[in-house]
C-alpha cells in the first residue's frame, strides 16, 4: 500500500494542499455542506449535541435524514475524536487519504482471495485503478460514497460465497448493514446492483439446478431482510425524514423519464477514465474459453453498468427518478468489474520467453512511447474539460495498445515497462481532477466561524432560542454549525415544504432547499430570537450597535428589542390566523395582531409598478421594499443604490439574488421626504413591488403579553418549561420549528402541540402552575428500535439454527425475485433502450 500513500501526498504536494500548503480539498458541496456535517459530528462524538436533532439551524432541525445520507455513523468518523474543534477543515485531507488508503485494502483483500495468481505488480496497478478513478477523483467531495466503495470489494466477496456455497453469510450481512448505516440513496443502488448480479450469475452459472437457484435465492432474502431489519433504528427515520423533504417533490413522471435524453454529460463519460488498460487485459483473456462463463458474466455486468452513461433515462432510474449535479454515482461498481476483468485477463496470461526480431522490439518501443504519449494527452483532456469523444478516444487508445502488447509481446521484462507507463498514467487522473480550494482569502466562512465559535465560548449565554442573523449573506448557509451559534439559515437540503413556504412568507430569502438569514423584518428577526447580527459589510442602521469586531466581521446587537420568551397567545386568534398571501408584510401583520394586538406594518406604496416615488414620512419609520417578479432591478434611494449583497459579491446591487431574494431595508427614515427609484436591467419589463413602514416609536409601545415566573432550560433535544398562567384559553408561543417529532406532556400528561402560522410550536396551557416537557424524537425512531430489535433476534436464529426450508416459501421467493429482476431490466433498461432509438428514428 506504499504506491497510494506516494500517489496521494505526491498530488497533495504537487496542488500545494495541506499541510504541504495553504489549500485545503474542500470545494463545492464538500466546503458548503459536508465540512459543516462534520462538526455536527464532532459535537456529537465530544458530547455536545444529539445525533438526531440540531438547535442551530432552521429554528431546530430533525437530522435523521442527514444521519442516513451523509454518512454520520462511519467508523471513520470516529478519527474526530483525535483533533481539535478547529482543525476539521484541513483535516479533510488526511480523512480523506485515510478512505482511499482503506478503499485500496479492500481491493486487494478481494483480489487475495478471488484471484491469488495474480503478479505482485498487476494487483498493484489494479488496486491503484480501484483507488485513483473517474469516480472517486470526481465525488471524493462526498466523503460518505467513499465509505460505500471501501466496502464494495468485501460485499461482493461475501455475495459470491452466499451465490455458490449453500450456507447464510455473515458477512454478506455485516457488509450490506454497513452500506445501509451509511447512505440510504446508495443502499438503494447497491441492491439494485445486487438483484442483477444475482440473476445474471445465476443464470449464466446454474440454469441448469434450479433447487440451487431457489435455496440462494431464499438465502439472500432472509441475509437482506435480517440487514434492513438490523439497520432499521437509522434507515426508517432516515427514509421518513428524506422522503417528506421538499427534495424529493419533484413529481417525475415515469414516461419523463424515459423521453430524457443526455449524452454528452462529461461527468458520465469521466467514469470511464483509467479502465483502458484493464479493459485491454479483459479482451485479451476473453480468448480463453475456459474462462467463458465469467466473461460471459463480466460482458453482461459490465453493459448494464456502463449503458448510464449514454441512457440518461437510465442513469434516471438508478437514482430513483431525479439527481442534481452529480450523476453516475453507482460508477464505482463499473470500475470494479474493470479491475475484475483486468484480473481475469491477467490471470490467463501466460509469461515466456521468447527471441523476437529487432522489428519487433522497435514495434513494442514505438508502442511504449505513443503510451508515455497518452500521459500528457490525457492530463490535456481531462483539465481541458474536453467532452465525451476525447474521453472515449483515450479509452479507446489505452485499450487497444494494452491488448497489443498482452496478445504479441509476451515478455516479463516488456510487461514491467507497461506497468510503470500505466501507473503513470493512473497519475494522471487524481493530478487532474482534484482541485484544491483556492478561494479562501476572501470568503472562508469556516475560519471565520472557528472565531466566532470561540467568541461565543466566552459569553455565559447557553439559549438556543437567541439566535444570530447572518444580514449580509457574507458566510454560507450552513455557518452556524461551525459558529454553534442556532439562526435561521440552513441547508442541508431535507427542509420540508411547510418549513419554505413559511419562510417565504414572511420576507426571507430563500432558494431551491436553502433558508437564508437575508430578509425579513424588525418584528420577526426579534419574534425569532435573532437579536445578534454578523456581518463582513457595516451596518449604517439605527436599528444596531456594534458588539465586537471579528476580524473581517463584526457582531452587531439590536438596540430595542422585546422578549420572545414565554409569550402568551389566545387559542382562538391563532385559529383565526389566515392563510398566507404572496404580501410578506400582510402575513406578519396577522401575526402581529395576534401576538402584539396590532398591525405594525403600513403600506406606503402597494402593488406598484411605478419606477419613481417620492414618499413623505413622518416620525420615525423603517422602509422596507419587496419584488414579486424576477426581473433584475436597481433600487436607488435618495440617489444612493441600495446594496443587496449576497455570498459571491457584497456590493451586489441587484435584486432579487440566489441568496438576497425576499424584504430588503431601505433604511430609516425621521420627518422628511424619500425618493425611490427603480431601475430594471432589461427594458419594457413589467416590475411589480410594494413597499411597507413600520412606525419604530408606535413599535415600542408595544409588546406581548408574557407568562408569570416564566422558565425555560433547554437539553440536547429537549426543553423544561415551568410558569404561570392566569387567563382560560390560553397558549405558549415557542419560536421553535413545530416538527412532526415533537412531543409535549404538560404537568405529568400527555398533549398535542398546536402550530402558530403553520411552523412555530404552540402549547396549549391551563389556568395556574404549568410544568411542560418537550422532547424529540425523529418520527419513525421507535418502530425503527423495534425492527433493530427483531433484526437481530433474527440474526441470531440465523446463526444458532440456520434457515429452515419450505418449499412454499422457495417456490414463492423464486417467484418474487424473477419479477423484480425481469421488472428492472424491463423499465431500466429495454423500455429505456426502445424509447431512445425510437427518437432517433
Amino acid at each position: 500500500m506504499y504506491w497510494h500513500y506516494f500517489y496521494i501526498f505526491s498530488n497533495m504536494l504537487y496542488k500545494k494542499i495541506f499541510p504541504f500548503g495553504n489549500f485545503t480539498v474542500d470545494t463545492s458541496d464538500f466546503e458548503g455542506q459536508i465540512v459543516p456535517f462534520y462538526y455536527h459530528v464532532y459535537d456529537f462524538l465530544h458530547g455536545r449535541k444529539s445525533l438526531f436533532f440540531d438547535w442551530y439551524t432552521g429554528l431546530g432541525s430533525n437530522m435523521a435524514g442527514l444521519v442516513s445520507h451523509y454518512g454520520f455513523l462511519s467508523p471513520f468518523n470516529l478519527l474526530f475524536l483525535f483533533i481539535k474543534r478547529e482543525q476539521i477543515e484541513t483535516f479533510m485531507t488526511l480523512f480523506i487519504a485515510i478512505k482511499l488508503v482503506f478503499i485500496g485494502l479492500s481491493m486487494l483483500f478481494f483480489l487475495n482471495k478471488c484471484f491469488s495468481r495474480i503478479p505482485s505488480g498487476w494487483k498493484v496497478i489494479l488496486c491503484l485503478l480501484y483507488v485513483f478513478n473517474g469516480f472517486t477523483m470526481q465525488y471524493f467531495i462526498f466523503p460518505m460514497w467513499l465509505d460505500i466503495v471501501f466496502i464494495f470489494p468485501l460485499l461482493n466477496y461475501f455475495l459470491f460465497i452466499l451465490l455458490t456455497n449453500d450456507k447464510i453469510s455473515i458477512g454478506y450481512i455485516i457488509s450490506l448493514s454497513y452500506v445501509l448505516l451509511i447512505s440510504i440513496m446508495q443502499s438503494y443502488m447497491v441492491i439494485i446492483y445486487i438483484v442483477l448480479l444475482t440473476g445474471i450469475y445465476l443464470f449464466i452459472f446454474y440454469r441448469k439446478n434450479i433447487e440451487h437457484i431457489k435455496s440462494v435465492i431464499c438465502k439472500l432474502f432472509f441475509c437482506t431482510v435480517t440487514s434492513l431489519c438490523c439497520t432499521g433504528i437509522i434507515i426508517l427515520p432516515g427514509a421518513i425524514h428524506i422522503l417528506s423533504s421538499y427534495r424529493m417533490n419533484n413529481n417525475t413522471s415515469i414516461i419523463k423519464i424515459l423521453r430524457t435524453v443526455n449524452f454528452s454529460e462529461r461527468s458520465k463519460w469521466l467514469m470511464i477514465t483509467g479502465i483502458g488498460g484493464p479493459l485491454g487485459v479483459l479482451i485479451y483473456g476473453l480468448k480463453k474459453k475456459e474462462e467463458k462463463k465469467f466473461n460471459y458474466l463480466i460482458i453482461l455486468i459490465g453493459f448494464f453498468l456502463s449503458l448510464p452513461i449514454i441512457l440518461e433515462s437510465t442513469n434516471l432510474f438508478w437514482h430513483m427518478g431525479s439527481y442534481i449535479n452529480f450523476p453516475m454515482r453507482f460508477g464505482y461498481m463499473l470500475v470494479f468489474w474493470a479491475v475484475i476483468g483486468g484480473a481475469i485477463g491477467v490471470v490467463n496470461y501466460d509469461f515466456f520467453k521468447t527471441k523476437r526480431k529487432i522489428k519487433s522490439y522497435i514495434i513494442y518501443l514505438l508502442i511504449i512511447c505513443i503510451e508515455i504519449l497518452m500521459i500528457p494527452f490525457q492530463y490535456w483532456i481531462l483539465t481541458d474539460n474536453k467532452g465525451m469523444f476525447w474521453i472515449a478516444l483515450c479509452v479507446f487508445i489505452q485499450t487497444f495498445l494494452t491488448y497489443i502488447i498482452f496478445s504479441y509481446f509476451r515478455n516479463k521484462l516488456m510487461t514491467k515497462i507497461n506497468y510503470i507507463a500505466v501507473i503513470c498514467q493512473l497519475v494522471i487522473i487524481p493530478v487532474a481532477l482534484i482541485v484544491p480550494n483556492q478561494g479562501h482569502a476572501s470568503h472562508n466562512f469556516i475560519p471565520i466561524g472557528n472565531i466566532v465559535y470561540n467568541y461565543a465560548n466566552t459569553q455565559s449565554v447557553n439559549n438556543p432560542l437567541k439566535r444570530i442573523k447572518n444580514i449580509d449573506s457574507s458566510l454560507e448557509s450552513n455557518y452556524p454549525y461551525i459558529c454553534a451559534i442556532p439562526a435561521l439559515s440552513n441547508y442541508i437540503h431535507l427542509v420540508n415544504e411547510r418549513q419554505i413556504n413559511t419562510v417565504k412568507s414572511l420576507g426571507y430569502a430563500q432558494t431551491f432547499t436553502r433558508l437564508c438569514d437575508a430578509g425579513g423584518t424588525l418584528f420577526s428577526d426579534i419574534l425569532m430570537g435573532m437579536d445578534s447580527v454578523i456581518a463582513e459589510t457595516d451596518i449604517n442602521n439605527s436599528l444596531y450597535e456594534k458588539d465586537k469586531d471579528l476580524g473581517e466581521f463584526k457582531i452587531y446587537n439590536l438596540k430595542n428589542t422585546f422578549k420572545n420568551e414565554g409569550i402568551l397567545i389566545n387559542n382562538t386568534q391563532r385559529v383565526q390566523l389566515k392563510a398566507h398571501s404572496d404580501n410578506p408584510f400582510i402575513n406578519q401583520n396577522e401575526i402581529s395582531s395576534c401576538i402584539l394586538g396590532t398591525d405594525i406594518f403600513s403600506f406606503v406604496v402597494d402593488r406598484s409598478s411605478l419606477l419613481t416615488n417620492t414618499l413623505a414620512v413622518e416620525g420615525i419609520k423603517e422602509l422596507y421594499f419587496y419584488g414579486y417578479t424576477n426581473e433584475k432591478i436597481e433600487v436607488i434611494v435618495n440617489g444612493k443604490k441600495i446594496e443587496i449583497p449576497n455570498f459571491s459579491n457584497l456590493q451586489n446591487t441587484w435584486y432579487p439574488n440566489d441568496l438576497n431574494n425576499g424584504i430588503i431595508s431601505l433604511g430609516t427614515f425621521q420627518d422628511c421626504h424619500v425618493k425611490i427609484e427603480i431601475v430594471p436591467q432589461e427594458q419594457n419589463v413589467d416590475v411589480l413591488y410594494t413597499i411597507a413602514a413600520l412606525d419604530l416609536n408606535g413599535f415600542k409601545n408595544v409588546e406581548p403579553s408574557y407568562a408569570d415566573s416564566f422558565y425555560i432550560e433547554t437539553g440536547k433535544s429537549n426543553i423544561f418549561i415551568e410558569l404561570k398562567c392566569d387567563q382560560d384559553n390560553m397558549e405558549l408561543f415557542l419560536p421553535v420549528y413545530a416538527d412532526d417529532g415533537w412531543e409535549c406532556t404538560l404537568n405529568g400528561e400527555k398533549i398535542r402541540l398546536q402550530r402558530f402560522d403553520d411552523f412555530f410550536i404552540c402549547v396549549p396551557l391551563i389556568k395556574g402552575n404549568n410544568i411542560i416537557k418537550l422532547k424529540y424524537t425523529p418520527p419513525g425512531m421507535r418502530i425503527g428500535i423495534i425492527l433493530t430489535i427483531v433484526g437481530l433476534i433474527f440474526l441470531e436464529s440465523i446463526v444458532s439454527r440456520g434457515q429452515q426450508k419450505n418449499k412454499y416459501i422457495l417456490n414463492l421467493l423464486f417467484i418474487l425475485f424473477v419479477i423484480l429482476f425481469l421488472f428492472i431490466i424491463l423499465l431500466f433498461y429495454i423500455l429505456a433502450l426502445a424509447v431512445l432509438l425510437l427518437s432517433i428514428i
